[in-house]
């Protein structure tokens, strides 16, 4: 009878000292990682005072919520210069999800037509963004390089998606 105590003693510490090991792992909690944001349009809306509704969409890849405090660089439509971006988008964008920011912009002719003709011909307009976002939370700047398309949206006058 004495070995088997014994043995049971013995299994017993080592069962022990598993839950230990594994309380004491559990302590860490989720590891926290910082990714590049992606910042792209989502919608381009002509007003009726000659200026534009860019929506842009900031995706947040990281494992934390991320506070984002500036945009600069460019935006261009083809080889047409478009606008120059230097706004605070002001928001908070949480672990592995994406909000949209809204901004009035004041465009250039040449950009106003490539926008009207994109929707008069139910064409595609494409789109680059180049620049900077910049987050106060956990501090870091990140490069803005995307490229992408926009389309008429049927039924929506003056609205490209």
């Amino acid at each position: 009878m004495g070995d088997s105590r014994g043995i049971q003693r013995g299994f017993m510490k080592k069962i022990l000292m598993l839950c230990l090991m594994l309380g004491i792992s559990a302590c860490g909690g989720p590891v926290k990682r910082v990714f590049p944001p992606q910042v792209s349009l989502q919608e381009i809306l002509l007003q009726a005072d000659g200026q534009v509704s860019v929506k842009f969409r900031i995706q947040n890849y990281s494992t934390v919520a991320m506070n984002y405090s500036k945009i600069s660089g460019t935006m261009k439509f083809g080889d047409i210069d478009a606008a120059t971006l230097d706004f605070n988008p002001g928001i908070s964008v949480g672990p592995g999800s994406n909000e949209i920011v809204q901004q009035r912009l004041q465009l250039d002719q040449a950009a106003l037509g490539a926008i009207n003709n994109a929707i008069k011909n139910r064409s595609r307009l494409g789109y680059r963004l180049a620049g900077e976002i910049t987050s106060s939370d956990p501090r870091g700047h990140y490069e803005i390089k995307y490229e992408s398309a926009l389309n008429a949206v049927p039924g929506l006058s003056g609205t490209l998606r």
